[in-house]
């Protein structure tokens, strides 16, 4: 009987182990962005893609064109750049703020507030 395996099965298992992670990153990733990218650049406009009845064509950056010389564009993205400043310049120096009332003991029932603010990361485990 033999005790050692050679160079190829070991090969052969860490491919047998990788696979499944690297199929699902494909899946779940790399498919669809690339698939996305694809999208951005044709004239599709919904509908039947795969096989439909008027095929999907290369448009260029036509959309991208579109997209930036639309005024409700510039409108979504200051919006989006507004709710990320607040939420980023808000929550962080309030969560340092929490932190260290807790940590000092200026807050009464500290070990309640830890509990309640610890208790969705062990629920989520949980369920």
């Amino acid at each position: 009987m033999r005790l050692r395996s050679t160079k190829a099965e070991e090969r052969r298992a860490y491919l047998f182990l990788v696979l499944p992670a690297i199929l699902l990153y494909f899946a779940v990733v790399a498919f669809p962005m690339v698939f996305s990218i694809w999208i951005s650049v044709s004239d599709y406009a919904g509908g039947q893609i795969f096989g439909g009845p008027t095929p999907v064509r290369f448009a260029g950056f036509s959309n991208y064109v579109q997209m930036w010389s639309n005024k409700y564009f510039w409108i979504s993205l200051k919006n989006n750049i507004y709710i990320v400043l607040i939420s980023v310049f808000g929550q962080i120096p309030l969560g340092f703020i929490l932190a260290y009332a807790l940590h000092r003991n200026l807050v009464r029932g500290k070990r309640f507030f830890q509990t309640v603010i610890y208790l969705p990361c062990v629920i989520s485990s949980v369920i």
